[in-house]
């Protein structure tokens, strides 16, 4: 696994979950890719769907489009910044909200493989993704000043508590997931919400620790 950062479509990371048997299965492997001028995105591949992270290089947030629905993770530093955050909060977005999802795509040749995969994207028809890609920051700043959430209320939350010993288990304690799950709602939703979360807050976790390399996460 510590070679495979040099290898060409290596995952940035690999998600996995246990049955009741104890048994681990990958659930979500992560890929990154430079999209535009401080643009790149996550993508996320599910036995069921694929899901793109949309990074914002230039002010700490991130997009998601998923089932139709707009979500933007508030705290996440970008991959530009050097600096981690600890604190990340998914909010849902007002439909006529301006997403950097908005007129973009994702291509995948292969079901469940990066390979060819491409990321459509026409930033002169998204006046956000354009600001951003142009270093307009007075206008990119005003744009999203100007987004209107669903609710003023984070669906998910994380929030990063240093690494705690659990007594009796060799595994950490680092942080702290919180979220709405609505009567009702599929698992598999809440499952990749919170995959999104793990995804951005492995982004900070690298930063504040230096690691690069492709890792595996258990839960």
């Amino acid at each position: 696994m510590m070679f495979s950062v040099f290898k060409k479509n290596a995952p940035f990371m690999v998600i996995c979950t246990y049955d009741d048997a104890g048994q681990s299965h990958e659930y979500c492997r992560v890929h990154f890719k430079n999209v535009a001028n401080n643009l790149s995105c996550y993508i996320l591949m599910f036995p069921h769907t694929s899901v793109m992270i949309l990074n914002n290089g230039l002010r700490p947030a991130a997009d998601i489009m998923y089932c139709d629905t707009k979500l933007r993770v508030v705290g996440s530093s970008g991959d530009n910044s050097t600096f981690a955050s600890g604190e990340l909060k998914m909010y849902v977005l007002q439909p006529n909200t301006l997403s950097l999802t908005d007129g973009s795509s994702l291509v995948q040749p292969t079901p469940g493989s990066i390979k060819g995969a491409k990321v459509g994207f026409n930033t002169s028809a998204n006046d956000l993704c354009q600001a951003l890609s142009e270093l307009k920051k007075h206008l990119h700043t005003k744009l999203l000043s100007e987004a209107r959430t669903l609710v003023n209320i984070p669906l998910v939350t994380y929030t990063d508590t240093g690494d705690k010993k659990i007594s009796g288990l060799k595994h950490s304690l680092n942080g702290t997931v919180r979220m709405f799950q609505p009567p009702g709602d599929e698992l598999q939703h809440t499952l990749v919400m919170l995959c999104v979360i793990l995804v951005l807050r492995e982004q900070e976790m690298r930063k504040s620790k230096g690691g690069k390399r492709p890792s595996y996460v258990e839960h």
